[in-house]
């Protein structure tokens, strides 16, 4: 992995980020503010980043070492990855739009069904309206982090160097773009790109 000092991985704003996104409760209830919580955060936050900056470091050593391997079949693995990358997009949309992952699979059901069942049952929802579901969304940000980490782990215990790279690259970018959505900084959207573009603009 790429040794980043702690001071590039620190954000203390991105972590107030990640804590109200999902680890502060309920949007509709009161928040559990503690250092404790805010610790958790730090912790988690420093996971994607850790991801971003080893898989933009796996990407580069492998482009120029064997240029050819974007060419390459994908194996099992890869396929496994880009499928709970997708599968992690689908949750996070789900999130913003206030369903859960089961009323997603009910969407080809009657419309008029489906609006009545939405507003009424499963989760507390006001009138017309519907709750971000912060604590999904932000598991799903990780379970990206930790199968793109896992399938880096695997890759750099083999002898075998000739898988794609396209898989981390969608993980990759898949996981910067969710980032934005919520509003998290360069400091963590960009991590392993360009650490010296970081400003006092971005947050901190």
């Amino acid at each position: 992995g790429t040794g980043g000092s702690s001071s590039t991985l620190s954000s203390p704003a991105d972590d107030f980020r990640l804590w109200c996104l999902g680890l502060s409760g309920s949007y509709r209830g009161p928040a559990t503010y503690s250092k404790d919580r805010l610790d958790q955060a730090k912790v988690v936050r420093e996971k994607i980043v850790r991801f971003l900056l080893d898989a933009q470091e796996w990407t580069q050593r492998r482009n120029s070492l064997q240029s050819s391997s974007i060419f390459n079949k994908w194996r099992d693995q890869d396929q496994i990855l880009f499928r709970r990358v997708i599968q992690a997009q689908n949750s996070c949309h789900n999130a913003i739009a206030g369903r859960s992952d089961s009323d997603h699979l009910t969407q080809a059901s009657d419309s008029d069904e489906e609006d009545d069942r939405e507003m009424s049952g499963g989760r507390e929802c006001g009138k017309g309206g519907f709750d971000f579901n912060g604590s999904m969304y932000l598991d799903e940000l990780v379970a990206i982090a930790d199968a793109g980490s896992s399938y880096l782990n695997n890759q750099s215990t083999s002898q075998e160097c000739d898988g794609p790279v396209q898989p981390v690259q969608f993980a990759v970018k898949t996981l910067r773009d969710l980032l934005v959505l919520v509003g998290f900084s360069n400091r963590t959207v960009l991590a392993g790109i360009q650490s010296s573009t970081f400003t006092s603009d971005d947050g901190d």
